[in-house]
């Protein structure tokens, strides 16, 4: 019985000396894949850690003042954010490495998204041998990690948190006409502007033809310029403060949908600015609102609904 006690720890010791001897001292994982993402807009999601938790593939716990990612049993830390290199702290077991995630960009629209992790292995065998196989589990979470983030900011209404559409300018006449005011014009403002233009176009047997149109400007955050439009189905003459003006069709314009009051359609704005930005557009034209709900005859904000038209080039 000793003797074949001894013979297993024998044959054991070969196996540990000999997948000790075979074993490389240092381990080196490579990930790559190409997304279709705007390098701008992956930058700025992946440099703000609370957007992680919408997309990381595992659980996330907040612990002293810092975020942990955990994943197939290893734990997660952003250690350092530049802006084409995001530093992780790995740890699993008794095992722990850095993983360095590059992204690379080959045009305005496509990205190279890399995952690296180089370490060298302990000297002890039976620890080498626990980091080595810890480090095949790692290869594949990496490649994970890389295909969850090439999901997730692929898609624009993840990163601007608003769906932002592509279409094509229609050709409208329009009346306009403006105000000055001390602070943010309130709805009954408005509507006093949007009502003369609804009676100047009564006046001249003209249809309206979609929602009011607004838009509003400062310099100082005190006065305020408050323009109003209303589409028609004619071109009417010019009176007084009431301007003719002509949206010349066939151009690019970026659409998006905003439920909520004025603080949800400046995000909205703000959003939409930052897509122009990342995507290196100019716009040619002012912004505008369309004032899908009546505002006066729906005091209560949260349930405005208003489209925001930009005109790009």
């Amino acid at each position: 019985m000793i003797k074949w006690l001894a013979w297993i720890i024998a044959c054991l010791l070969v196996i540990i000396i000999c997948l000790y001897l075979f074993l490389p001292g240092n381990i080196s994982i490579d990930r790559k894949l190409d997304a279709t993402i705007n390098l701008k807009t992956l930058q700025r999601g992946l440099l703000d850690e609370n957007t992680w938790k919408q997309w990381w593939p595992g659980k996330t716990v907040d612990a002293n003042g810092s975020t942990l990612f955990e994943y197939n049993g290893s734990i997660y830390s952003i250690s350092d954010k530049q802006l084409s290199t995001i530093t992780l702290s790995v740890k699993k077991d008794n095992f722990s490495t850095t993983a360095a995630i590059n992204f690379i960009p080959r045009d305005e629209i496509h990205v190279i998204i890399s995952g690296h992790i180089n370490e060298d292995l302990p000297a002890l065998p039976v620890s080498r041998i626990r980091a080595y196989l810890n480090s095949k589990t790692l290869s594949n979470d990496l490649g994970d990690i890389l295909e969850r983030i090439r999901q997730f900011y692929s898609n624009n209404d993840h990163i601007y948190g608003i769906h932002i559409e592509k279409a094509l300018v229609r050709d409208s006449s329009l009346i306009s006409t403006s105000g000055i005011s001390k602070g943010y014009p309130n709805p009954p403002f408005i509507y006093k502007m949007i009502n003369d233009l609804k009676a100047y176009a009564l006046l001249h047997q003209a249809k309206q033809t979609d929602y009011p149109m607004l838009n509003v400007y400062t310099q100082d955050s005190i006065n305020f310029l408050t323009r109003v439009a209303l589409p028609l189905d004619k071109k009417l003459p010019s009176s007084g403060k009431i301007e003719y003006k002509w949206m010349l069709g066939g151009g690019n314009i970026l659409v998006t949908e905003v439920k909520g009051g004025p603080g949800k359609i400046n995000e909205a704005i703000h959003q939409v600015e930052n897509y122009i930005t990342d995507y290196n557009r100019t716009p040619p034209a002012i912004s505008f609102q369309s004032l899908v709900t009546d505002r006066v005859k729906e005091p209560d904000s949260t349930k405005w609904i208003t489209k925001l038209y930009y005109p790009v080039m």
